[in-house]
């Protein structure tokens, strides 16, 4: 029975820990997952209430960076080449039909400085001039679409209508990058369905370009960013979705992959990047979501491959199998199932001014992991003969193969090819009758599995849209994705023991953002933004991997509190054989919630903006270097016998390694960067861009105040401890805490 004991200092909103009693390793586990899914269930709904309080209260005033919007602008004239002052500017969303109005100034400029994602129509009329139409004008996040208009005299009543033409070259801002529009995205071929495979289409990019659909096997479901962009390091990068962070800020992995069918854009920033753009020093990669629109539609799909479908490896047909020396009339296809399937629904609730977009998306995959091969324990050496090894008689043995196992203190060793079966530990006979399987190949490598990984992956998002009053419009944004993922070998175990060392992963990682737009004047425009992203990691172990599962073992342990049902983690040097790694069960989490606003004022020739990010940020995981290894940990090298399987019989490990607990550490940060821009058009065909940037990051500390460091001025050397002859502390002697400090 798992029992609560209390707190270790304080009252519970101070506690570090909760002492439980009689719980096992797997049940503390369960009940860390438990805390933070309440926990996580607590971020909801204060992330619920923030959302409607800013809903209600319509915040506009706190400074914050625009990075899912873009901006167009640019100059009325006549045919003369003269400016037209006060022209009435109208720019419309072709799809929501959502509409915003400007006049143009002295010198025959407007401009729309904040303007989302879209199609846009652009309507320019003045008093004796022909009312002039502009369709098809794309814009996308952090661009500046220049469109210079020149109208016919004429009635206002007349119309022209032109299509506009992009253009080929930024000419309004120094920012390179790149943009991929919503039709790319969706229609490109893409084996991996990430959204990161198009980075590569960017020059300067090199790095892993994903073609797996199930990631890296990493922390998190589509894990893999792992890119270089100009040379900057991979974990530089900064992914956002509508400007959210997107990335594990520990590893610069872990993010929120959106079905390619609910993308509207996604725009990749590589240099010159303006003052509104920090946080880090590699590539800018912001992600668009898709929005409703005035017209429903939706999409059904399913990707699907199948080894039924494969053809065979031409080079493999009618060769010699390597193991047993017969000819093999046709190969075998790797087996591979993978269905990818989903939707996406989108339209109108209140036309023209509230939009919905909804996706899903799952994947099964069932996928080869190539044959496996390792060494085992044959049925002789089960029993103690080492046929062709040439074994030491370990130090302690009065007599070679045969003779009592009785120890004598400075035995040199003799040289023997068997164990005599009396030796044996009965724990290591268990241990290998249970868990270990018998060869199934000749060989060194004698034993051939081929047991596939198997990943169920599932995604939703959906997103909403309104105008809530001509100075008002607001979006809400909700993506989630959850990955399980069972890997045959063990994540880390390298020689593992199949399934036994198996480890079952979950990946939920969540992405929430609200965006809220005010127009207090068409030159003065202010945003708000709020994110969270939220990703966590679970491991588990294989469940037979219990003691209870091998009657009779009887290994004790050093600390009580590791009372559970876990085997130990076996390790073998000398000879090569599988071992057993199982680190689990394993829980981190990491989180990020930036709050950002911009102010953009446009006043003559000058475009100003200025804002500030505050950005909390938090992970949390096992605060260990050797996580989970509080079931133990027996190496055994050969340095007995000459040969690890042997020494592992006669039970005589190299070295045992054992933690008395697993430590949570809650890490915890943020960051203040506030920013000033000036955009000022010196000429028609000049324009400079002047900014400042200030970047805070808060040194990390740990929530529970788990962290400690080593300084020589607070060792004592008369506290050192004793040394017995053999390199042993003397009991009583001994002070782990000398010379450490609590950190934080």
């Amino acid at each position: 029975m798992c029992v609560g004991n209390g707190y270790l200092r304080g009252d519970r909103d101070s506690a570090s820990e909760l002492i439980l009693v009689g719980c096992s390793p797997t049940e503390m586990a369960h009940l860390r997952i438990e805390e933070e899914r309440r926990a996580l269930m607590k971020a909801k709904f204060l992330a619920l209430g923030i959302f409607f309080l800013l809903f209600v209260l319509l915040l506009p005033w706190a400074d914050a960076q625009v990075k899912s919007t873009g901006a167009v602008l640019g100059t009325a004239k006549d045919a003369s080449g003269g400016v037209i002052a006060g022209a009435r500017v109208t720019l419309k969303n072709a799809d929501t039909g959502v509409s915003m109005a400007t006049e143009t100034n002295a010198t025959g400029d407007y401009s729309f400085p904040v303007v989302p994602v879209g199609q846009y129509e652009l309507t320019v009329g003045a008093s004796g001039f022909k009312t002039t139409v502009l369709s098809a004008i794309s814009v996308s996040a952090l661009e500046n679409v220049r469109l210079n208009v020149t109208l016919s005299v004429g009635s206002v009543s007349e119309e022209v209508t032109v299509t506009a033409a992009p253009a080929a070259v930024n000419t309004v801002t120094a920012d390179e990058g790149n943009t991929v529009a919503g039709a790319q995205v969706r229609n490109l071929p893409l084996a991996s369905r990430l959204f990161t495979q198009l980075v590569f289409l960017e020059p300067g990019v090199v790095g892993s370009n994903p073609t797996s659909p199930t990631g890296g096997g990493g922390f998190g479901s589509n894990s893999v960013a792992n890119f270089n962009l100009n040379g900057v390091r991979s974990d530089e990068n900064n992914l956002q979705v509508d400007g959210v962070r997107n990335l594990d800020t520990f590893g610069g992995n872990a993010f929120v992959s959106p079905n390619l069918n609910a993308v509207a854009e996604f725009r990749i920033e590589n240099n010159s990047y303006s003052a509104a753009t920090g946080r880090s020093a590699g590539g800018q990669i912001n992600l668009i979501s898709r929005s409703g629109a005035n017209k429903v539609h939706g999409n059904a799909f399913e990707y699907f491959r199948n080894d039924k479908l494969n053809a065979r490896n031409f080079f493999a047909l009618n060769q010699a199998d390597p193991f047993t020396g017969q000819e093999v009339t046709g190969s075998a296809r790797p087996k591979t199932r993978y269905n990818d399937f989903g939707y996406d629904f989108g339209g109108p609730i209140k036309k023209d001014r509230l939009f919905f977009f909804w996706s899903e998306e799952w994947r099964r995959i069932i996928q080869s992991t190539g044959t496996y091969t390792t060494h085992v324990p044959t049925a002789d050496q089960r029993n103690g003969t080492f046929q062709g090894i040439a074994l030491t008689n370990p130090a302690g043995m009065t007599t070679p193969a045969g003779g009592p196992c009785v120890t004598v203190a400075g035995s040199t060793g003799n040289p023997v090819s068997a164990i005599d079966p009396a030796c044996v530990d009965p724990n290591a006979t268990i241990l290998l009758n249970t868990f270990f399987p018998l060869p199934n190949s000749p060989g060194v490598f004698n034993f051939r599995s081929s047991d596939p990984d198997t990943t169920r992956w599932r995604e939703e998002s959906i997103r909403l849209d309104a105008k809530l009053t001509n100075k008002w419009t607001f979006f809400a944004r909700f993506t989630q994705d959850n990955a399980r993922l069972i890997n045959p070998y063990s994540l880390f175990g390298g020689n593992s023991i199949p399934k036994v060392a198996q480890s079952l992963q979950f990946f939920p990682i969540y992405n929430w953002a609200a965006h809220a737009t005010f127009t207090a004047r068409p030159n003065f425009i202010s945003e708000f933004r709020w994110g969270l992203y939220y990703a966590t990691d679970k491991r588990l172990e294989h469940t037979d991997a219990k003691r209870s599962s091998a009657a009779g073992l009887n290994i004790p342990e050093l600390f009580p509190l590791n009372e559970g049902d876990r085997i130990p983690t076996l390790f073998f040097g000398a000879g090569g054989y599988a071992g057993i790694y199982l680190p689990w069960p394993f829980h981190n989490l990491a989180f990020t919630m930036p709050i950002e606003n911009t102010n953009t004022w446009v006043r003559g020739s000058h475009t100003f903006k200025f804002g500030l990010l505050v950005s909390l940020e938090g992970k949390s995981e096992v605060a260990s270097a050797t996580f989970n290894e509080t079931n133990g940990v027996f190496n055994f090298s050969g340095s007995a016998t000459g040969d690890s399987m042997a020494d592992f019989l006669l039970g005589r490990a190299f070295s045992y390694e054992e933690i008395a607990l697993d430590p949570f550490g809650k890490y915890r940060w943020h960051n203040i960067e506030p920013y000033f821009e000036d955009q000022i058009k010196l000429r028609p065909n000049l324009t400079l861009t002047a900014g400042l940037r200030y970047t805070y990051f808060q040194p990390e500390y740990e929530k529970v105040n788990l962290m400690s460091a080593f300084s020589p001025s607070l060792y004592d050397a008369t506290k050192a401890p004793a040394i017995n002859p053999d390199g042993t502390i003397v009991p009583g002697t001994e002070n782990f805490l000398n010379g450490l400090f609590q950190a934080g």
